[in-house]
Parts: C-alpha cells; structure tokens; sequence
C-alpha cells in the first residue's frame, strides 16, 4: 500500500544541514571532495555530482565539473553540472529492476523459487531449472551479454530482439552451481514483470515506485524529458565509431534493465532511504520491512547448490551489491558488513550503510573503475565522527 507522495526536491534538497549535526567531520569529508576535484580537473569534460546524507538528512550537494562534451569535432565542453543534473547511472539500475520483481513477489504474484519457465516457456531446455531467486544474485549461468551485443546495439536493434536471444543463448554453467555477475539475467527480469503485469518495466517503475518517491526525474527510457538536462558520457575515439553510443538517442530510449536508468543524486537517494527505512520512507510505503530486509542481505549463503568457495566468499542481495561482492569493492572498505549498494560502468556508485545509517550517491560522466569509486567511498564513510 502506498501512502502519498513524496518531493525529493523538497525533500532533500531544500532541507539540508550542516556536517556536524549528523555525526559527520566537515574536515574529514573534504577529502572525499579532493579526490573527485582532482579527477574532474584531468579532464574538462569531466563531471559529477555527490549526495551525503544520514539518519534521513542531507548535507547540501557537492556538484564538479560539467556535463561533458557538446561538440566532438570542436571539444566544446557542455553546462556546468548542478545539483539536479540527470545521469545516466548504468548498473545502479540493477536493483531497481529487481525491486520491480520483489514488489510482485510480496503481491504473491511469483516465488523466488519458481522456475523461470513457469513464466516464459520459451527458454531453451538448459535454461528450465532456472530459478527467479537465481536471476537476482548472479547465480543464473547466464553469459553478462550477449555474444553479438555490438552487432545488435550497432544496428540499433530493440530491447525485444535482446531478450528473445537471451532465450537460446548458452549458459556459461548449470543453473545455481556459481556466481558470475551477468546482465541478461535483467532482461529476464524485466519481462517476467512485463508478463505476470501485462505492464511494461519502465512504465511499472514508474507508476509503482518513481512517481509515489516523488523520483520526477528517474526514468528508464528517455521519452519527452529535457535532453540538456543530461550530461553525456565522455567517450573514447572507439566508442564514437562503434554505431551507437551512450549519448545518442538510441541508447537514450533503449530503457535496458540492466543499466539504462536514468536519475540524479536527490532522486536516487530517496530510493536508497527507502531502503534504509525497510520498505516505507515519508509515510510512503513500496515494500514491506521483510521484503527490504531480504533485498538488502545475503541470499547466497544458503544456496546449498553453490560452491562452497561461493558460499563462503561472495555476497549478493537481491539485485543490491554487498561489501563482498567485489573485488575491489566500489563500496570501499570503511563501510559495514552490512552495507548494500552497487557500481556503475558509466562512473556511478551508490551505497547505504544500515549501521552508520549513512547513505552516498555519486555519479559522474568518466566511465571509470571500482577501485577509483572506492577510494571516493572510503572517504566519504571514514568521514564519520567517533
């Protein structure tokens, strides 16, 4: 059940407060603020945005930099980022999928259990013991893409020719037995939603969870929004050759459900509060406290079919990154064990600490590493005091 709506807006970003009144040392967090003012400066079409908050209150955005590169054949960098400047995030749109699936699951609509045949019979045979649960962690099998991903985004083929050809392709191993993080196990996802729902994900997200956060701004798909708004990624000579490119139109309105999201710093911390919160935040209410609960913890530990190695070692929540659930972790190693998150390819990392109660969004235009992105976080969690 949800109950009002929320403005980030007015939220966050009109209700900020000083460092000292959440627990927060104003000088140690002025090293996370240097790392990204030096990174910002190798570039100058570099730029990006950062958002701190903790106990659901937010200190004022640190913006750097600009939006990225306006004319490739003059090098004309773009409008200074602001505060409200849209993203492209990549794989932060992860879980945002999969919290599409939970909401169906808590609606008793599907089970974690169920096999993804039940769904869509049109998988091939190795795919039929394929679990729902298996799709959320990385556990599937599944290839991260598929074998003629460049063909297909260079000839501007639609979301549908993807998932079809998630049907046959082969999976790396048997369903369930190791993880492997993947990307098609998203597209599934956001068909089985479109199916059980008869609504498409972008259209479900935002009516079941974007427009009741008050997230105006997020959107997987780019439709009738404000094109200046975005920053374009700064791209290499390669990707501007390659028939398709993040900044274009296509891949703008592609919606892919495993990266194509769309959102800023205010917005996207509204959906980790809600998280945080357990399932409710504002008096608006997405999912129940047990779902939120299961979303943001450990569900690989009892998969008995995984290796013990696996077992042992990795950590995936449902569609969140834990701490371990990469090597370097994007989500640094000051944070708790209970940390939950996830990076992006496109210079994106956001992450809530149920611990400390901190929550932090960055996103920048420089497709960057896990290792830069944790340093960033490091400091942003060493940043608290005592």
């Amino acid at each position: 059940m949800k109950v009002g709506r929320l403005d980030p807006i007015r939220d966050i970003l009109n209700h900020m407060v000083n460092p000292q009144d959440i627990g927060i040392s104003s000088s140690r967090l002025t090293h996370s603020y240097k790392i990204v003012e030096r990174f910002v400066e190798e570039e100058p079409s570099r730029g990006a945005a950062m958002l701190i908050g903790r106990y659901g209150q937010y200190l004022v955005p640190r913006v750097f930099g600009y939006k990225g590169v306006s004319d490739y054949s003059e090098m004309l960098v773009g409008d200074p980022v602001e505060p409200d400047t849209i993203f492209l995030i990549a794989s932060p749109t992860k879980p945002v999928t999969s919290l599409a699936v939970c909401i169906l699951i808590e609606r008793g609509l599907i089970t974690l259990d169920q096999p993804v045949k039940d769904i869509i019979p049109e998988l091939s045979q190795d795919k039929h013991d394929m679990r729902i649960l298996q799709i959320l962690t990385h556990t599937s099998g599944l290839p991260d893409a598929l074998p003629n991903n460049h063909r297909l985004r260079a000839e501007h083929m639609p979301l549908e020719t993807f998932i079809d050809e998630v049907y046959s392709v082969p999976l790396d191993f048997q369903s369930g037995t190791r993880v492997k993080y993947q990307s098609l196990g998203f597209a599934l996802q956001a068909e089985i939603v479109r199916r059980v729902t008869g609504i498409p994900l972008p259209e479900f997200l935002s009516t079941e969870v974007f427009g009741p956060l008050g997230m105006r701004d997020t959107f997987l798909g780019r439709t009738s929004q404000d094109r200046s708004r975005i920053a374009d990624i700064v791209l290499t000579k390669d990707q501007l050759q390659a028939g398709w490119t993040w900044n274009g139109d296509y891949w703008h309105k592609f919606g892919a459900p495993w990266g194509g999201l769309f959102s800023t710093v205010g917005d996207y911390a509204r959906l980790l509060q809600l998280m945080l919160d357990g399932g409710t935040t504002g008096g608006v209410e997405i999912l129940s406290r047990s779902m939120a609960v299961r979303m943001t913890t450990d569900n690989l530990g009892f998969q008995e079919t995984l290796s013990s190695v696996d077992r042992a070692n990795r950590t995936w929540g449902l569609g969140w990154m834990m701490r371990e659930s990469w090597d370097p972790s994007p989500l640094g190693d000051v944070v708790s064990e209970y940390a939950f998150g996830h990076w992006g390819v496109s210079g994106t990392v956001v992450w809530a600490d149920p611990k400390t109660s901190l929550v932090f969004v960055m996103f920048t235009n420089q497709p960057e590493s896990p290792a830069w992105l944790g340093m960033v976080s490091n400091a942003v969690a060493g940043s608290i005091l005592g």
